[in-house]
């Protein structure tokens, strides 16, 4: 996938996503943003895993933040960010999938933690069709996962508000 022209097609939810857009559009340009160690901040990639019903969506328990997210992780200087996220769904649960798409996109602040600063994730996050949604097997970077219906979802305050459109964009594309 050709990452900067997925983001120029990229057909924005909101009018905070379209602003992202933009914004993205021109960190992609620039080598350093991805490099985890670059401040204010960094590319990361994440994987909205879909059921092959498209009914639901694979969530982890993130350990560090102990939160409810999906799977993914910092570009670590690959361009590739649909690879990047391939990768960390796979790593993060045993999953694999083949059919992807740009989905989402999210620039949000991630505290300070030992020797990190506060910074930046710009985050792309792609609809990947699971294969075998039943071959889940988590990491040690997570508390566990699960799968939730989108309906769910959308209804439950656990979830984060990016969580939660990502779910009302799925309700739309499902139709």
């Amino acid at each position: 996938m050709h990452i900067l022209q997925a983001l120029h097609d990229f057909k924005a939810f909101d009018a905070i996503e379209e602003q992202h857009r933009k914004e993205l559009i021109q960190l992609y340009q620039a080598e350093e943003n991805f490099d985890r160690k670059h401040f204010p901040g960094h590319f990361t990639a994440s994987a909205w895993a879909v059921d092959t019903e498209k009914r639901s969506c694979f969530l982890i328990l993130h350990r560090k933040l102990n939160k409810w997210l999906q799977a993914g992780g910092h570009a670590e200087g690959d361009r590739a960010l649909d690879q990047v996220a391939l990768k960390e769904l796979e790593e993060e649960t045993g999953l694999t999938g083949s059919r992807i798409s740009l989905f989402d996109l999210d620039i949000h602040a991630i505290p300070a933690r030992k020797a990190e600063p506060c910074h930046w994730h710009y985050d792309l996050r792609f609809w990947v069709e699971v294969e075998h949604p039943e071959a889940v097997q988590t990491n040690h970077e997570t508390q566990g996962g699960s799968w939730f219906a989108w309906d769910e979802v959308v209804s439950d305050p656990r979830f984060n508000p990016s969580i939660t459109r990502m779910s009302k964009k799925s309700l739309l594309r499902a139709g």
